[in-house]
């Protein structure tokens, strides 16, 4: 996934998590999600903005089209991501 896909696919979350606020019923946990989507996706639009966007946050290098195109937002490669996985018990929330 390119940059500018990524700064699309950030554009339509935050968009999804503009009309929760204006949801009659809001889904559960509306808050939480919101703030931790908006502080994930800030970070992804300056990765973008710096050219930092797809480069693995633990070995530093480039995460492979492929997985940027099933996970948009990784922030590791899949090596990295594993090892991740591996010593926190589990996938990080985005």
């Amino acid at each position: 996934m390119e940059s500018a896909e990524a700064a699309d696919h950030c554009r339509q979350k935050l968009q999804r998590y503009a009309s929760w606020t204006r949801a009659p019923q809001p889904p559960p946990h509306t808050a939480v999600k919101l703030r931790t989507g908006c502080r994930y996706l800030a970070g992804q639009l300056e990765k973008i903005a710096t050219g930092t966007y797809g480069q693995c946050e633990e070995c530093e290098e480039r995460i492979p089209q492929a997985r940027l195109r099933a996970v948009p937002g990784a922030l590791r490669c899949a090596p990295c991501q594993t090892a991740f996985e591996r010593r926190h018990g589990k996938r990080p929330h985005l």
